[in-house]
This record gives C-alpha cells, sequence and structure tokens, in this order.
C-alpha cells in the first residue's frame, strides 16, 4: 500500500513547482513548492542515513508550523516513527515524553532550542 510520502512523490514528479504547502505568518505568506520540499527531505533522510538511525529508531519532533517540520514527517515513515511533541510542552513534560517514546534524536527549531533545550534532563 502506497505511502503519504509515495504520495507526496507522485505530486512533486507531476507539478514540481506547483506551491505544496503555504503559511501565514504575521506579515507574510510563507510558501514552499514541492520541488522544495522534496530537497528539504531528502537532505534530512541523508543526515539520518549517514549518522546511523535506521529502522525501530525513535526520532521526535518539537518545532512551529513550517515546511522544515512536514518533510521530516513524509521522510521518516515507518519504519523510522517520528514522534510529535507539543511545543507549548514545559521542559519537564517533554523530558518525560522523551524517555518515555525511546527517543534518539529530537529535531526541533531554533526557538526551541533556546528556550528550553537546556533544561530538558534526559
Amino acid at each position: 500500500m502506497p505511502t503519504f510520502y509515495d504520495r507526496f512523490l507522485e505530486c512533486e514528479e507531476r507539478w514540481p513547482n506547483n506551491v505544496a504547502l503555504e503559511l501565514q505568518r504575521h506579515d507574510q505568506l510563507e510558501s514552499c513548492t514541492y520541488a522544495e520540499l522534496r530537497r528539504m527531505a531528502e537532505s534530512i533522510g541523508r543526515w539520518i542515513d549517514e549518522n546511523g538511525f535506521v529502522g525501530g529508531s525513535r526520532l521526535a519532533m518539537v518545532a512551529d508550523n513550517h515546511p522544515r517540520g512536514w518533510q521530516l514527517i513524509w521522510e521518516l515513515s515507518p519504519p523510522t516513527p517520528v514522534v510529535p511533541l507539543d511545543t507549548a510542552l514545559h521542559a519537564d513534560q517533554l523530558t518525560k515524553l522523551l524517555k518515555d517514546s525511546g527517543t534518539s534524536v529530537l529535531f526541533c527549531d531554533a526557538k526551541m532550542l533556546r528556550s528550553r533545550a537546556k533544561q530538558l534532563r534526559i
């Protein structure tokens, strides 16, 4: 059965320059084409492969709603599950969820890194 990422690849091959995602920011509309999104996804996928994370590894993501988060989920379909975590969680809540899920890697945006990553106890 085709995965969501398989369907995404079909769209990228058919309409590479079409807008795949649009996000309304405070003062602007941010968009990303299917081709741009695929390049981001493949870049993250290469990093994960090169660093030895294989099927069965658990990866988590804490980030604001942004295309860089979406391509991570598309690229990392099972058997490498992504544990999406809410940006509103406090450091102690994140710590517990990361430990309980057996997470090997935490992907986060710069905002999260500045605000909570140093407080995590994992």
